[in-house]
């Protein structure tokens, strides 16, 4: 569940929360705004402002303004990006996503073993894990062809610099989290996705 304090929709300040199967926002007043997170069609992100353009089921449209999110809140965000009722993940937002996660495993590697600063390194990496294993978890039950044209692109490389990841990382305190657990488990779904298409590659650094 991401969940966001201080996001102002309409002048009223409230908390935006989203989820794999519904996005939100409450008023301080007790208004709510309840969409469900397959109704997004186009996301669009700009200087801390949010707009979810979402298909109503009758057919209409409502695009739900949101202000006032903060920089750090883009990468959390990014898996809301979608432009077809059918999870599509993008390139560009998976690899700056990624690039996160490699950053931030690096930083846990380079920090002495067993003290205070590896295991705050190591809940950093958690963070950017979940954000990146929610945005996996629409596109695996997405377009497959999408999923695949994706990740078989140069040599399986994202996948693969993915799986580097998750296979050398020095985890101390966190390699049982259920995060951790779940996107191993979305590395291998997609891996087998690929094997199944014919698309996979060992991708070698």
């Amino acid at each position: 569940m991401l969940s966001v304090s201080n996001v102002i929709c309409e002048g009223e300040t409230g908390k935006f929360a989203a989820n794999a199967e519904s996005i939100g926002w409450q008023g301080s007043s007790g208004t709510t705004k309840v969409l469900p997170a397959n109704s997004v069609r186009r996301a669009e992100w700009s200087e801390g402002r949010l707009r979810l353009l979402c298909e109503l089921p009758e057919g209409q449209t409502e695009v739900l303004k949101l202000d006032n999110f903060q920089a750090t809140d883009f990468d959390p965000l990014w898996y809301l990006k979608k432009h077809k009722p059918i999870a599509v993940l993008e390139e560009r937002d998976f690899d700056g996503a990624l690039k996160g996660i490699e950053d931030a495993a690096d930083r846990v590697d380079e920090t002495a073993p067993g003290s205070v600063q590896k295991k705050a390194k190591e809940a950093d990496l958690m963070k950017k894990v979940e954000c990146l294993r929610d945005g996996l978890d629409q596109a695996v039950s997405g377009d497959k062809q999408a999923l695949s044209r994706v990740f078989a692109d140069k040599g399986c490389e994202r996948i693969g610099r993915l799986r580097l990841v998750v296979d050398t990382v020095q985890l101390e305190v966190y390699h049982t989290d259920e995060r951790w657990k779940h996107l191993l488990s979305k590395c291998a779904t997609i891996e087998s996705l690929l094997k199944e298409l014919g698309a996979f590659r060992h991708w070698k650094p």
